[in-house]
């Protein structure tokens, strides 16, 4: 008997790793969405690929920086994670704007980083989201990298993404409202037009703040599930758009997008530079 449970283990792990291996190809086989790669002074903003699967699940496995968000993950490979795989296919998504971001160390520095540092982008128009590992944490790439990411969203879209609802078969009911959008201010033919928004979940302060130095205002209240609930305070930001430049778009410098941007005093308000 105990061959034959060897032999049953054995089949369990090969049938695993087919199984790892089919959901990667999949993920390999999605087109990118850009094509193109974002570089500032510290950062590398790139389309998602099928690689990033596992540094995403890292972070939602990670208590801390779920705190805010739907719940941990507790499934620890990533490739059997149907919600990570869900978020996945969502940041890779024909037709909507994503990216991975990944630090840029100067060549004689080695820090304790990890390789990608976080995700920034629209799955569900008009709300952008971020991600960032709890070891890329106060150093200013949050702000740094959505900031470049409006950049180039208002040049490469004027009008916005088209609005859509789009929730992964893995959420249940009560966690439909992290991927709806409202049509209050869809005056352009289904699209999101020059508004964007993005959804904080209560004590948040920190991705309040990120918001707040990339000239996001606070727009309403509202409530979202999370963590087995259904009430969850949450704070709706919104950021008119910006009018495109006849000029092609290059990404400004990191001391001009910092020079120009909002800063906060200790209290969270806005102080413009």
């Amino acid at each position: 008997m105990a061959g034959f449970e060897q032999q049953v283990e054995k089949k369990t792990d090969l049938d695993e790793k087919d199984q790892g291996a089919d959901v990667m190809a999949e993920l390999a086989s999605l087109p990118r969405q850009l094509g193109m790669d974002i570089h500032t002074r510290g950062l590398c903003l790139r389309d998602v690929e099928a690689a990033d699967l596992h540094a995403l699940h890292r972070m939602r496995m990670d208590p801390e920086v779920m705190r805010y968000m739907t719940e941990v993950e507790t499934e620890p490979v990533a490739e059997k994670c149907e919600k990570s795989l869900d978020m996945m296919r969502l940041l890779m998504k024909e037709g909507l704007m994503s990216f991975t971001v990944d630090r840029r160390p100067p060549d004689d520095e080695d820090e304790a980083y990890p390789d990608t540092l976080g995700f920034v982008g629209i799955t569900s128009p008009p709300q952008v989201t971020f991600l960032f590992d709890r070891a890329a944490w106060g150093n200013g790439y949050a702000s740094e990298a959505l900031e470049v990411f409006l950049d180039y969203y208002w040049y490469a879209f004027p009008r916005g993404l088209p609005l859509r609802k789009t929730v992964p078969q893995s959420y249940t009911e009560s966690e439909e409202s992290e991927f709806s959008w409202d049509s209050e201010d869809n005056e352009e033919g289904g699209r999101a037009g020059n508004v964007l928004e993005a959804h904080v979940h209560e004590g948040n302060l920190a991705a309040e703040r990120v918001l707040r130095k990339c000239r996001f205002a606070v727009a309403r209240k509202e409530f979202a599930s999370a963590h087995g609930r259904i009430d969850v305070p949450v704070t709706v930001f919104r950021l008119r758009g910006r009018k495109r430049s006849d000029r092609p778009w290059n990404p400004i410098s990191q001391e001009q997008r910092w020079n120009r941007m909002a800063s906060c005093n200790v209290d969270g308000e806005v102080v413009w530079k």
